[in-house]
């Protein structure tokens, strides 16, 4: 896990004025977006379900929590979520069956609690920087408050995040959206 200052000198490129402890939190803030948009951060989680029983992806221990599903397989076939399993409102899964294993491949982000960040955001610290710069210049009754340089970095943060997407299913081509084929009866 990487630490929250490690984005700090990124931001202080831009930046003068905001206090450690106050771009701490724009990165930590703009870390859960990138996550939660790019889902860039994966993991894989086995489990051994039971049918009826409530299966954690993530621990409470963990400084991650899961914010998508992006995929589950079963021994023989993908299992579909609203199918096969049901999404509780934590982000655990209820399985119908039980099955002998099954593979979740999970998007994280970290808590909004947390003291570091996953890795993987290391690849990009320029864009969760500006994420934070974004969040940072848009205070109201700041000395560094000016909405039209959050805006610049807003745009310039969307942009990366995009772009980090793309890597993600550059690197994993599965992707969370599912159009499935709609059976049609013509007489």
């Amino acid at each position: 896990m990487a630490a929250l200052t490690d984005f700090l000198p990124f931001i202080r490129q831009n930046i003068s004025g905001p206090l450690n402890i106050m771009m701490t939190d724009a990165v930590l803030q703009a870390s859960v977006t990138f996550c939660r948009e790019s889902l860039y951060c994966r993991r894989t989680v086995t489990l051994v379900p039971v049918a009826g029983e409530r299966c954690p992806l993530t621990g409470p221990d963990e400084a991650v929590v899961c914010a998508r599903i992006i995929r589950m397989m079963g021994q023989d076939r993908e299992l579909y979520t609203g199918q096969d399993a049901e999404e509780q409102d934590d982000k655990s899964l209820r399985f119908k069956d039980t099955h002998s294993r099954v593979s979740v491949l999970i998007a994280v982000a970290p808590r909004t609690d947390a003291g570091s960040v996953p890795d993987e955001l290391l690849d990009f610290p320029d864009t969760v920087a500006d994420g934070a710069l974004a969040l940072l210049f848009v205070q109201d009754k700041k000395p560094w408050y000016d909405p039209q340089r959050a805006q610049y970095f807003r745009q310039r943060f969307v942009d990366g995040f995009r772009r980090a997407y793309r890597e993600a299913l550059d690197r994993n081509p599965v992707s969370p959206f599912r159009n499935p084929v709609r059976r049609q009866r013509f007489y």
